[in-house]
């Protein structure tokens, strides 16, 4: 006997439920091709609360590019952190061994975000003081590579006096744990004073020089030598300036006088 199929009527129904999550509907079609929403099921769509962090890595950025920061927060640092695209969503805790990030705080805790063919978040880090930095990366058990950076206070001066006899070299350096740009010299009485950079052997200073490494590197103190001498003939009041700068711009400067001649004697 032929089977008759008749109108069943509305096969939709919208569920009664309160959910922020998509829902699928479980559908069952009859001989007669009517179609009978059976079941409905919520679904949240991203990743997996479970899923694991891959490829999660750390790198920083800050002008001009340098291997160390300036300490007192003059320049800060953009930490970025990078992980595989299937990773969005996740939480990641950024800690720094000394500094502060965006937060005011040596942690803070960022959400992993879809980002062109990678997950990624980013924050910046300031130094609050001298030394080395390490910065760490973890999310849900993953590890990036640490960050190390030196934090540098500004280049200074030393020397065994200022107050120099004429004729004789006296030996000043400067040094930092960053990286020096250029020196100068400023003489009260033109001619009265020679200045010889010593180390690198860049012979006579006279006006500016470069005195920047190539390559540049953070693994040890850099230290600049200088020769300062005031010729026989040098005037009372004869001085000399140095300034030396670093490759943040920030200056230190040691000022050298001759000796005075003694009195003459009394009649």
């Amino acid at each position: 006997m032929a089977s008759t199929c008749r109108s069943r009527g509305p096969h939709r129904e919208w569920p009664n439920v309160s959910s922020p999550f998509p829902w699928l509907d479980v559908t069952a079609i009859d001989r007669c091709g009517t179609e009978f929403t059976v079941d409905t099921a919520s679904i949240a769509l991203g990743p997996a609360p479970g899923i694991a962090v891959q490829d999660l890595a750390l790198s920083e950025v800050h002008t001009p590019a340098e291997c160390y920061l300036p300490s007192g927060g003059s320049t800060p640092a953009l930490v970025q952190v990078s992980a595989h695209p299937a990773s969005a969503g996740a939480k990641v805790t950024l800690h720094a061994s000394l500094g502060v990030f965006d937060n005011a705080s040596g942690t803070v805790e960022l959400v992993l975000q879809n980002a062109g063919g990678n997950a990624h978040t980013q924050s910046f880090f300031v130094p609050d003081k001298v030394g080395t930095v390490t910065i760490t990366a973890s999310a849900k058990g993953a590890s990036a590579t640490p960050l190390i950076i030196a934090i540098a206070d500004p280049p200074s001066f030393t020397a065994p006096t200022t107050t120099l006899a004429r004729g004789v070299g006296y030996t000043a350096t400067v040094s930092t744990a960053g990286n020096l740009d250029s020196c100068l010299t400023e003489e009260v009485i033109a001619g009265a004073s020679t200045v010889t950079l010593l180390e690198p052997d860049l012979g006579v200073l006279n006006g500016s020089v470069s005195v920047r490494e190539v390559p540049m590197s953070c693994t040890a103190m850099e230290r600049v030598r200088f020769e300062v001498r005031f010729g026989a003939g040098a005037l009372d009041g004869s001085a000399l300036t140095l300034r030396c700068f670093d490759t943040f711009g920030r200056g230190t400067s040691m000022t050298f006088a001759v000796q005075p001649l003694p009195p003459p004697p009394s009649p």
